[in-house]
């Protein structure tokens, strides 16, 4: 889930910058991931990774 947030983020940029939404832009705006933020959560995918391999039904 962590890593399609992160797929989506250029997306979600685009939308937060598009003026005609308004208000919504800039609560969208606010909920983006900082530089910091998506560090950490690069990080979090990777120790989560191991856990996900493991729980997947073949």
């Amino acid at each position: 889930m962590l890593e399609r947030l992160l797929e989506q983020k250029q997306a979600l940029a685009a939308v937060a910058s598009d003026n005609r939404l308004g208000k919504h832009a800039k609560l969208l705006a606010s909920r983006l991931f900082t530089f910091e933020e998506q560090e950490e959560v690069d990080e979090l995918i990777k120790v989560l990774d191991p856990f996900q391999r493991a729980t997947e039904m073949r």
